[in-house]
């Protein structure tokens, strides 16, 4: 019947005399079993990979399949019988089987040989460890080993060749445990402690971001990232405990406004790029012989502003001030000519439109934001320069004479 392909007859008909009682109804089990397996390594089929774990499982465990074994094979061994050569074959047996499964699943490519298995044995063959299990820890291992050289906070920025390096560590790390899921194998104690040691470099590099570079949601990321990987409880009670603090130090941090760029909202790890707005109040006035004297105080307010938009509102102020300074030479020069004055004529009015077009475009340019980054003149609208607005200070270094 296997001869003319007729696997279901041949299926059938041991299924038959294996259901009969009888004293050979364990070895037409252990053929029924065989059978299915060797049709699995034909067909992947899973009423088949079902039907052989299911029988494997019951003679394993029945202690008369091996007495009966045990007969057969003194009954039928030209030499005397080893009992200690049939004891290490009814120890190792289930690890003989896991490797018959694993080789099935390279065959077919379906995890579902090596998952399955797990399942009903929970029993790793020499051919899961070298075939599957080893590949995938020295993957791991190696990426593990490229997180724990990275210095993040070294240059006090985490730059773009960074981001992708820590991407595709993490995108390795992810990947072979998700193979090791599909197997049935994620949960087995030497991959817990792979899982762990990933997740102590990526909690590593949490903690370095968080404490370091003040960049709070980019470290809450990753300490997720890490408590989903951890395998033992230790891990991710650490885990855990780290992500408490973040999120505290986050919750403070927005109630802080000091703690984010006002321009573009994103969190600020230092006041270097921050604009200085320097203000006066008017404390008192008084008459003298020389004219009205007045007594003020100054203060210099600091906004919160990120290198970015530093930068940002420093090229559009001078983008601005050189369309200012071009418009003014030439709106200087049209007027001279139709007015027909002198060259020091010209110079005069050129000069006096440079400064006009200075300034209306400097202000312009002031005015001139994006969807992301707020215009400079936004600074008018943070809650402390409005508060000392209300308080009677006033824009600028000092009174205007």
């Amino acid at each position: 019947m296997i001869k003319s392909n007729d696997f279901e007859n041949a299926l059938r008909v041991w299924e038959n005399v294996a259901g009969k009682v009888s004293i050979k109804s364990f070895s037409y089990k252990r053929n029924l079993a065989i059978l299915n397996c060797f049709l699995l390594s034909i067909n992947d089929n899973k009423s088949y990979l079902k039907n052989s774990l299911s029988i494997w499982k019951e003679l394993v465990e029945s202690d008369k399949f091996w007495t009966t074994f045990s007969k057969s094979y003194n009954l039928h061994d030209e030499q005397t019988a080893s009992q200690t050569l049939l004891l290490d074959f009814k120890k190792h047996v289930v690890s003989y089987l896991a490797d018959i499964y694993t080789e099935l699943y390279q065959i077919h490519q379906n995890t579902d040989y090596i998952n399955q298995f797990q399942k009903v044995f929970s029993t790793k063959g020499a051919k899961t460890e070298n075939d599957i299990l080893r590949p995938a820890y020295k993957a791991i291992n190696e990426a593990v080993e490229g997180l724990e050289k990275m210095n993040i906070s070294e240059d006090g920025v985490i730059d773009e060749k960074e981001s992708r390096q820590l991407k595709k560590f993490i995108g390795i790390i992810q990947g072979e445990l998700n193979n090791l899921i599909d197997l049935g194998l994620y949960n087995d104690s030497r991959t817990k402690i792979m899982r762990d040691k990933a997740a102590e470099a990526i909690r590593k590099i949490s903690l370095d971001i968080h404490n370091n570079l003040n960049e709070r949601e980019i470290a809450l990321r990753l300490s997720n990232i890490a408590l989903k990987i951890s395998g033992m409880a230790g891990s991710r009670i650490k885990l855990e405990q780290d992500q408490e603090i973040i999120k505290q130090n986050i919750v403070e941090e927005k109630k802080n406004p000091m703690s984010q760029c006002w321009f573009c909202q994103n969190p600020l790890k230092n006041q270097n790029s921050s604009l200085g707005e320097k203000m006066h109040k008017v404390t008192k006035t008084e008459q003298s012989f020389s004219g009205t004297r007045t007594h003020y105080q100054m203060y210099e307010l600091t906004i919160p502003r990120c290198t970015h938009c530093a930068d940002f509102h420093r090229e559009n102020d001078s983008k601005f001030m050189k369309i200012g300074i071009g418009i003014g030479i030439a709106g200087g020069i049209a007027i001279s000519v139709l007015a027909d004055f002198g060259f020091w004529g010209l110079l005069i009015i050129s000069v006096i439109f440079v400064f006009i077009g200075i300034a209306v475009f400097d202000a312009v340019g002031k005015r001139r934001g994006t969807d992301t980054i707020k215009s400079e003149n936004y600074k008018k609208q943070f809650p402390f320069y409005k508060e000392m607005i209300v308080n009677g200070w006033q824009s600028g270094e000092k009174p205007s004479s």
